[in-house]
């Protein structure tokens, strides 16, 4: 069986599914809708010959694991099918490796070891090798929550993820789990009449026209200002002339805190809003700050400190701060003990 280097940053535009996820999240579209243009927009750097797919899932009960809004796009027949069925009859160790927040660090073939297939022989030919579906590589964008959408493609041959690559899309993923975040952050608005509140508008030159009091430190205001024009700036030339560098730039959240998003007045002028739109952690560790734990959850989701920081728009130092702290509060040494005391008190 052969294994294919996979090279999709060249086929993608990174910054086209980044605005496609804050735009539509600041619409209402249904799941479906959101997820199939995102679909959409990935699918030249996905499909092999046997379509694209995408789908929301809630893991945070492994024993009661939700899966909803599939989008399948040029699929063989018998894929829609196949889909609820995996979900269904997949071993729980096979799921939480599907669903790993690390996106697109591997093809499911190299989670589970060259040469085997992406399920089990049993679940393999009756619902897969008809299918003619050898692997599954995927891009999985997941909060601590266990909330999260998928997008990825089937693959008629075993494949292979550069780490350059991996690298593309784990940042990928970080703004297409922000951009779904943010819409489920409105929905739970909009059955509560509550607006959910603008923190801070600017112009897309990064100019603040409007600040509410969390917003208004001269730190704050900085970072808001920093990021606006960032993004402005990855959005035009730089787009084209360097994808990864735009995609670099344009971090998930701004200060931990805040989703940048387009919003136009009636007279069509564009304005950036800012919206809170950080990751909801349950307390479970009450002696750790909400950062701090914010930060230990995404270590305890594989996460790298570098990913982190651009998860969360802070920088890798104070991802390290945050981690040390945690680390000394719950009395141990290393990272992976972290994790565990972290783990143990959820």
């Amino acid at each position: 069986m052969s294994v294919r280097r996979r090279v999709p940053s060249g086929e993608v535009d990174p910054v086209a599914i980044l605005e496609s996820a804050y735009r539509a999240g600041e619409g209402d579209d249904d799941d479906a809708t959101w997820l199939a243009r995102i679909v959409e927009l990935a699918r030249p750097a996905l499909d092999e010959g046997l379509g694209a797919a995408g789908f929301f899932y809630d893991v945070s009960n492994p024993n009661d694991m939700r899966v909803w809004a599939p989008v399948l796009l040029g699929t063989p027949p018998g894929a829609m099918e196949a889909l609820y069925a995996l979900n269904a009859s997949a071993p729980t160790d096979l799921a939480r490796q599907l669903y790993r927040p690390t996106a697109m660090s591997a093809t499911l073939s190299e989670r589970f070891g060259i040469g085997r297939r992406v399920l089990d022989e049993p679940l393999h030919r009756e619902l897969l090798a008809p299918l003619g579906v050898l692997d599954f590589v995927s891009v999985s964008a997941t909060d601590p929550s266990g909330a999260g959408c998928l997008i990825g493609a089937p693959l008629p041959s075993l494949a292979h993820v550069t780490r350059r690559d991996a690298a593309l899309w784990n940042r990928i993923a970080a703004h297409i789990a922000a951009g779904s975040r943010l819409r489920r952050v409105r929905a739970k608005a909009k059955s509560t009449d509550i607006p959910p509140a603008a923190e801070a508008i600017l112009s897309p030159s990064g100019r603040i026209e409007h600040a509410e009091e969390v917003a208004k430190s001269r730190e704050a205001r900085d970072a808001l200002q920093a990021a606006a024009r960032d993004m402005d700036r990855a959005r035009g030339r730089l787009r084209r002339s360097d994808p990864t560098e735009a995609l670099g730039i344009w971090t998930a959240l701004v200060s931990g805190r805040w989703t940048l998003v387009d919003h136009f007045d009636h007279d069509g002028r564009r304005y950036v809003v800012a919206r809170k739109n950080d990751p909801d952690v349950t307390p479970s560790a009450d002696v750790l700050t909400r950062r701090e734990r914010q930060v230990v959850a995404y270590a305890a989701m594989g996460q790298s400190n570098k990913l982190i920081a651009y998860t969360l728009g802070l920088s890798p130092s104070t991802v390290a701060m945050h981690l040390s702290n945690a680390a000394t509060k719950l009395g141990v040494k290393s990272r992976v003990a972290l994790i565990q005391a972290f783990r143990s008190k959820e």
